[in-house]
Order: structure tokens, then C-alpha cells, then sequence
């Protein structure tokens, strides 16, 4: 088999090169007939051999087809924009892409009738000619289940075309819909959707990564999760906020309208930002949205999969809520490492104070500690009364309704502000699949640590006998447990044929108080399933990072907080950093001189604490080694944004080169967040591949804003073209010494296509252009 597959990605790199070829040539070239007629050869064997090997593969065979359906993938969306490219008169023949296996659906007559009612639409079904997109009905996405998502994109998008191709759709008496193809002088409609499919792939073919579009609304309600009301984060006036869910390689377009009366910025925790850390949401990166404004950020969760979220930035608002689930699904031609889930359950856990976010701020910036949080919160509420000593009347907590017998695939979050949790469900097992983008080797936990800012998938399988309901439990670690006893969220699981309410006390935490070394190897036994297919159809293990050589290392050291300059900080290697008024990547743009320094040391320096804006100027494609020395007495969670690392090492005390010995050079978990322990290292290996300019921070948020963060600025000195990082997006927000150049926002929600959508808008339009000027020629 693995020789025919060869076989068809060879023909389809040909045809590719012949149609580059024939369209650069000028127009009174006299190869054009003989390039044509080499096009049309190579077309031609390509649909023999697609035809040959639809029929040939068992349907039995889920791998052959898996295979079949990757190579398929780059031509699938590809017919489709070529179809919807038509003639103006609709008589010049029509594609059938069942030929080649693809879908045809029957459309009901909303679809063929235009906003006037006739039976012809300009534009095509999903756009009008001023290309503005009209939604089609439930029972037309129900007819057309996942593709409907990805046909809508494109069709939105070419309807902006549709006065300059002439295209339409015209409604058949079979109710079948079929589009006209281009009035070119070819003998083939086949031909002429595969010399447009073929010229798209090398405009990035956009149809194939459809589009997908949210609106969040950050505002402020008033709710009282631990009985005591106070000011909450709301997103779309929801605590937490909605779950947005996407596909790998989907173009995400999200609309922010910020109702706080303070700036905001809403980051995407895991999300790499592929090639766009205009993105990214951060301070050092971007300029604030103000109070009042929207701005929309639009980003590919390229070769991404996994449980991850998305939460406010800014002034520590994540204390306050602001947050919700960011879920990437794996593309249909990817198979799971697992049966598929029976259901998908979302829970956000995390400490919580009765203190707003600007009540916390205000502490800090006072020289004061947070101290011990109020109370641990389960999707926004408070505990269950497991004790009524300890949790009071009145408590709203959540419930987690189950049916007995199905498995679920469970996502866990921590978004608290600084303090480990352990989770566990009551005589249940979790069965760890997944982790910030990584499927993990396969196993089962009765309690497991989450970290702040961390996030876990698991499937629970629900085989008790539903005697009572069952506790669902947040604890914390590494703590004084007599003085945090009542710093407990606990959840309910309820079974559909539930008998009774949840009783007794709850599951023990683990016993570890004279056992350092249980959460330690507890967090290296989590590992990476390297046989397993991620975002992409290879192995997640066949990037083998423990022989690749290191090019640079770094020690980021974290103390305690201190005193600088009269005020409470915290620092990496004894910089304190500080956001500069002019983020780094305008200044870059800009040449804005003094904003920041590229000079932060590669491990401590023995010298007086500081503040500075000092960062890590990092070589492209290099492969660096990250060593997180914790001096401070508590256990700190570290994120870098725009990457995932291996995390090779873990251990207790000062780190020495002797201890790369135990690193884990195999099956290491790839994430973007990872604990260091009081006290402990931890050591991590990312490869520099991503351009851009990236956070390192701690994800406790008190040391977070007093300063325990940096940058790391990734540059390509060879790319004067734009090719290896995205130009700054339309809407950029301007700010510090660029002020001037912002304009007054006209209020408006609707999101603007800008950026990498543009250009792509762009390409295809000069395609057309091209294709017309050919047959004219």
C-alpha cells in the first residue's frame, strides 16, 4: 500500500509543477499549448489512478482508508472552490466531484432561491455578490454535518468574487445543487476545476482551514460563589465563560468587546500563535484594548489538538474570572487514541479569594501578601456542604450529571491565582489521555495534581452502582492542611439513576506529607504516547528530541519577593521585569529605540536585584535547554507562550550539569506549562522554530505581576519577504511612543478580516484574474 500512496502524492506533486509552470509563462510564449497539453496528461492520470484506489480499498480497511483520505485531503477542499467558481450562464458543464468519492447533498430550496426568490443566486449559496454571508438553516447543516462548517467558509469568501467570475449556482430538477464551471476553451470540466484546484494549492488553498467566528463580551456581574457577593469577570454574562470549539488548522476569528472599565487583553493558554505573536494577548506583545472597545483577534490553531482555555492577561483580572475552555478537536482523517468519548465534561478549577482582582492588586502593590485564599472553586462555585462545620448555608455548587455505563471525556483546568490542587473523583478511576496538546501515555489515577494554569484530559468511565452521588474534589498541596481544611471546592456526580445524595467524608489527598518524592515522581511518570497520531497523521514521537544538540541553555532562577526600590517585586535571575510602554513588537516594527534591552543574562549574575525590561534575543531554529531553578518557598507553575517544550528533568535542589544524566531523552510530555517545585528544578528543551516574541512567566499570578516574567524575541535575519513571520494585522492597536497613530474606534461587534485572511483574499483574486487573462490569451 505504502507504495501506490507514494505513487499519488507524486502525480499530485507533478500536476502541481506543470500548472506553476504553464501560468508564469507570458502569454504569447509558444509552450503554452505544449505545457497545456502536459497539464491535461498528468490530470488525467491522476483521476485514473484517485478512481483505481477508491475502488480498490476495502471498506473494512479504516487504515488504508485513513490513508487514502490524506491524500485526498489537499484535493477535497480544493474541488469545492472550483466548483463554486462557475460560469455566468451555468451551461458549460458541472463537476461531479462523487467521481472521486467526494459528497454531493441534496439542498433544500432555501438554497437555490436568492434573497428576492428567484431560482438563480449570484454569488453562490453561502454569499451574496456584496460578499456579506447569510447562514443557512439547521437543516441544511444537519444534511451536510461536519462539512457544512468548512463549505460555509468557502463559500462566504468567494461570494466577494462572484460579480468579477460570473459564478452561480442554478438549482436542478432533481433538486441536486451543481455549480457552472469557468467558460474556458478546455475540453474538460474536470480539467478545468483541477487547473484551478492545482493553482490554489500554491495560494495556501485557504478552503481547506475553514473559518470560525466568536463574539465575547467581558463585563461585570455580581455573584456570590462563596456566599459573600462581590464582583465577578463575566464573558456573554457567563461565569466561567463559553466554550469555544475548533478544529485543528481551523482560522479562528474572535471579536472582543470590553464592557470592564479598565484595559483588557485575553490570551490563549497552549495556543502556539503559529508565525503571529501579534496574537498572543500579552502585554510585552500588545497594546491594551481599552474600556469600551473591541478588537478581534484572528489566529490558526495550526497542527494543534487539546484541552486548553483562554483568560484575561491584564491586572490580574484572571483572580476575578474572565475565563473559559479553548477545545481543539483532531480533523475526522486523525483517529483518536481511544474510543470515542460518549460525552465531553468541562471543569475549571481553582482558588479563590472574596477580594476582587483590584482588592488583590492593591495588596500587592502595598508590600502585603495575598495570604491564604477564601475558599476553592468548581466551575465558578463554591463547595457542596460535605461538612456543615466548615461550608455554609447557602452555597450555589456545581453538579455533573452522568448516565451510568458511558465513558466521558473529562478536561481539567486550573485557573486559580496561585495554588496546586489535587483532583479526584470518588471511587473513580482517571484514566489520563491527553495534556495541553499532547495525547499521553494511558494511565489511571485515583488523584492527580494540577498546577496553576495546567490542564488535564481524562476518560472516566461511570461503572459504580449509583448507590448516592459521589464527590468530585479540589484540595490543596503543599500546604498547612489543618489551617486550609476549608480551602475545598467539592463538585457532585450524579448519576442518572442516582439513589441518594453524596455522604461521608471525602476521598483522602495524597499522603505525602514525609514523602517529597511522590508529586515528584508523580509528574515525570506522565508521558508522552509517541506511537499516537497528534494534529498531523505522523507519530507524535517522530520528532526525536533527545538527539538533537542543545545550541544554548539558559538558568532562570526565581527567589522569593523582595524589596526594589522601596517596592515589592519578584524576578528571574534577579530582574524584575517591566512591561514597556511600547510593546516589543510595534517598537520593533516601528525602530522605536530604548523600549527594551536584549541583554537578560543565560543563568544568575551575581549582583544587586533590579527592575528592567530585559529579554532573550533567541536564534532561529535553534534547540535551547530551559533550567527553572525555584528558590522561592512555593511551588511555581511556568508557561511559555507560542511553544510547547519537552519537560526532560525534575528533581529537588540546586541543579548541576550532572543531573542531564536522568533526563528523559525519550517519551518526555510535550506542554506549555509545567510545576517547579519549592525548592526543586525543572528542565525543558524547546526547539526555536516559531518567529515571533514570546512570554516566559510564572502562571501564579501574584509573582506574575510583581515581575516574574520575561520575554524571548525569535527572529529570521534571512526572511525579507514576510514568509517565516505574519506582517503586523490591520487592526493593530497603537500605543506608549506610537499613541499618536491610533485612531478613534467606531463602536462595532463585527469582526474584520485582516491580516494573513487578506492576503489570502488577495492571492485568490489575482488567481481568478490570472485564469481569465489565460483564456482571453
Amino acid at each position: 500500500m505504502a507504495r501506490r500512496y507514494t505513487t499519488l502524492r507524486k502525480k499530485l506533486r507533478e500536476l502541481e509543477t506543470a500548472v506553476v509552470e504553464l501560468f508564469t509563462l507570458p502569454p504569447e510564449s509558444p509552450h503554452r499549448h505544449r505545457l497545456s497539453d502536459g497539464v491535461e496528461e498528468r490530470l488525467g492520470a491522476l483521476k485514473a489512478l484517485l478512481s483505481s484506489e477508491m475502488s480498490s480499498v476495502p471498506d473494512a480497511n479504516p487504515d488504508n482508508l485513513l490513508q487514502i483520505a490524506e491524500i485526498l485531503s489537499e484535493l477535497d477542499m480544493a474541488f469545492r472552490c472550483a466548483a463554486a467558481v462557475g460560469s455566468g450562464d451555468g451551461d458549460a458543464g458541472s463537476v461531479d466531484m462523487s467521481d472521486l468519492g467526494f459528497k454531493v447533498y441534496d439542498v433544500p430550496e432555501e438554497l437555490t432561491e436568492d434573497r428576492d426568490g428567484e431560482e438563480e443566486g449570484d454569488g453562490g449559496v453561502w454569499g451574496t455578490d456584496d460578499g456579506v454571508k447569510e447562514e443557512p438553516s439547521s437543516a441544511v447543516k444537519a444534511n451536510m454535518g461536519s462539512d457544512y462548517h468548512r463549505a460555509w467558509g468557502v463559500g462566504a469568501v468567494l461570494g466577494a468574487f462572484s460579480m468579477t467570475t460570473g459564478g452561480r449556482y442554478v438549482k436542478e430538477r432533481n433538486n441536486k445543487l451543481r455549480a457552472g464551471t469557468l467558460s474556458m476553451d478546455f475540453t474538460s470540466a474536470l480539467r478545468r476545476a483541477l487547473i484551478f484546484s492545482a493553482l490554489l494549492f500554491f495560494t495556501v488553498c485557504f478552503a481547506g482551514d475553514r473559518f470560525v467566528y466568536f463574539e465575547l463580551e467581558y463585563s461585570y456581574v455580581t455573584q456570590s460563589p462563596l456566599g459573600v457577593p462581590q464582583q465577578v469577570i463575566a464573558v456573554n454574562e457567563k461565569f466561567p465563560g463559553p466554550v469555544l470549539n475548533v478544529t485543528t488548522n481551523d482560522n479562528v476569528v474572535v471579536n472582543v468587546r470590553n464592557n470592564l472599565d479598565e484595559d483588557l487583553l485575553v490570551t490563549w493558554s497552549g495556543v502556539h500563535m503559529w508565525r503571529s505573536s501579534w496574537q498572543d494577548g500579552i502585554r510585552g506583545t500588545n497594546c491594551p484594548i481599552p474600556s469600551r472597545w473591541n478588537w478581534t483577534y484572528q489566529f490558526q490553531v495550526k497542527d494543534q489538538i487539546g484541552s486548553l482555555f483562554y483568560f484575561p492577561s491584564t491586572l490580574m483580572q484572571r483572580a476575578s474570572g474572565g475565563f473559559g475552555s479553548f477545545i481543539i478537536t483532531n480533523r475526522p482523517v486523525i483517529s483518536l487514541p481511544f474510543g470515542f468519548p460518549d460525552g465531553d465534561i468541562v471543569i475549571f478549577i481553582g482558588d479563590w479569594y472574596t477580594r476582587n482582582h483590584k482588592a488583590l492588586r492593591a495588596d500587592l502593590d502595598a508590600g502585603k501578601e495575598l495570604g491564604m485564599p477564601d475558599g476553592v472553586l468548581i466551575n465558578g462555585k463554591g463547595p457542596y456542604k460535605y461538612n456543615s462545620s466548615l461550608v455554609p448555608d447557602g452555597i450555589d455548587y456545581e453538579t455533573i450529571n452522568v448516565d451510568p455505563g458511558k465513558t466521558y471525556r473529562v478536561r481539567v483546568h486550573n485557573v486559580g491565582v496561585s495554588t496546586c490542587l489535587n483532583f479526584r473523583i470518588q471511587n473513580h478511576n482517571l484514566l489520563l489521555a491527553e495534556t495541553e496538546g499532547t495525547y499521553t501515555s494511558q494511565q489511571n489515577f485515583s488523584s492527580i495534581d494540577i498546577h496553576v494554569g495546567q490542564s488535564y484530559t481524562f476518560l472516566v468511565t461511570m461503572d459504580q452502582n449509583a448507590s448516592s452521588d459521589y464527590y468530585v474534589v479540589a484540595s490543596p498541596r503543599f500546604v498547612n492542611q489543618s489551617t486550609w481544611q476549608n480551602v475545598t471546592g467539592v463538585a457532585i456526580l450524579h448519576y442518572s439513576n442516582s439513589m441518594g445524595k453524596a455522604f461521608g467524608p471525602l476521598p483522602d489527598p495524597p499522603n505525602d506529607v514525609y514523602d517529597t518524592s511522590y508529586a515528584l515522581n508523580q509528574a515525570m511518570s506522565i508521558r508522552q504516547n509517541v506511537s499516537a497520531s497528534g494534529a498531523r497523521p505522523n507519530p507524535q514521537g517522530s520528532f526525536h528530541y533527545g538527539s538533537v544538540n542543545v545550541t544554548d541553555v539558559y538558568i532562570l532562577k526565581s527567589f522569593p519577593p523582595l524589596m526594589i526600590d522601596g517596592k515589592l517585586r519578584t524576578s528571574y535571575n534577579m530582574i524584575s521585569f517591566v512591561n514597556p510602554k511600547t510593546p516589543i513588537k510595534l517598537a520593533d516594527e516601528y525602530n522605536v529605540p530604548g523600549d527594551y534591552k536584549p541583554d537578560f543574562p543565560t543563568k544568575p549574575m551575581n549582583r544587586p536585584p533590579k527592575m528592567d525590561t530585559s529579554i532573550i534575543d533567541g536564534t532561529y531554529k535553534g534547540f535551547i535547554e530551559i533550567v527553572l531553578q525555584n528558590n522561592d518557598s512555593v511551588v511555581q507553575s511556568f508557561h511559555m507562550s507560542g511553544y510547547s517544550f519537552f519537560v526532560v528533568g525534575m528533581g529537588y535542589g540546586e541543579w548541576t550539569e550532572n543531573n542531564r544524566g536522568s533526563y528523559n531523552r525519550w517519551d518526555a510530555i510535550s506542554r506549555s506549562t509545567t510545576q517547579v517545585f519549592a525548592g526543586g528544578w525543572t528542565s525543558v528543551l524547546v526547539s526555536l522554530d516559531n518567529v515571533g516574541v514570546w512570554n516566559l512567566r510564572t502562571e501564579n499570578l501574584d509573582r506574575w505581576y510583581l515581575g516574574q516574567e520575561t520575554y524571548l524575541r525569535i527572529t529570521n535575519p534571512e526572511d525579507t519577504g514576510n514568509k517565516t513571520e505574519l506582517p503586523a494585522p490591520e487592526n493593530v492597536l497603537y500605543c506608549g511612543a506610537l499613541a499618536s497613530m491610533q485612531k478613534h474606534q467606531k463602536t462595532s461587534s463585527a469582526a474584520t478580516l485582516h491580516g494573513s485572511l487578506r492576503l489570502v483574499l488577495s492571492t485568490l483574486f489575482l488567481s481568478v484574474a490570472v485564469i481569465i487573462c489565460f483564456h482571453f490569451h
